[in-house]
Parts: C-alpha cells; structure tokens; sequence
C-alpha cells in the first residue's frame, strides 16, 4: 500500500488526527496536527456599524435586523452543527 511510503501527514484537528490513529491508516506517529490559521489583521469585521450593514445589505442581502450564522467545515455530527441547526430550525 502506498501509505507505508509516506513520512508525515499532517491533519487540521484533533478529530482527523484520531480518526487517522483510529483507523491505523498512518502509524509510528506519523500525524502531525497543525492548525488553520487566519491573519486577523487582514480578515476581521468592520469596527463600525456601517460597514457591517453595507456588507449585510450588498455582499449576502440580508437585514440588519436578521441573524447570519456562519460555519466552515464537514456538516456532520461530530462538529456539533447538526444539533445546532436542529435547535435553530425549531
């Protein structure tokens, strides 16, 4: 298998580490977690509300008044989004 070739994989949680330990896909501590990382210098919210409403208004037509809830990443039970969403739904 071409696995046993590879010298270190690198998994952005602890979730994918365990699950490549779990599932012996990779061993002799192959996984190395690192994090994403964001520049908050560079991506962070508008100070004033404003420009938080303009961005509201033109980039996703929402109200000022309404809430906008972001997630990135896999919609799955382990991230914890799926209880959310069902409590948010009603």
């Amino acid at each position: 298998m071409y696995l046993k070739n590879v010298d270190r994989v690198i998994a952005v949680s602890d979730f994918v580490a365990n699950r490549y330990n779990q599932y012996h896909l990779f061993s002799d501590g192959r996984v190395k977690r690192i994090h994403n990382g964001v520049d908050l210098k560079r991506f962070s919210p508008p100070e004033n509300e404003e420009a938080k409403n303009l961005i509201r208004k033109i980039l996703l037509n929402v109200k000022s008044s309404e809430l906008v809830i972001t997630f990135a990443g896999q919609f799955i039970e382990g991230k914890g989004i799926i209880p959310y969403s069902n409590a948010v739904d009603g």
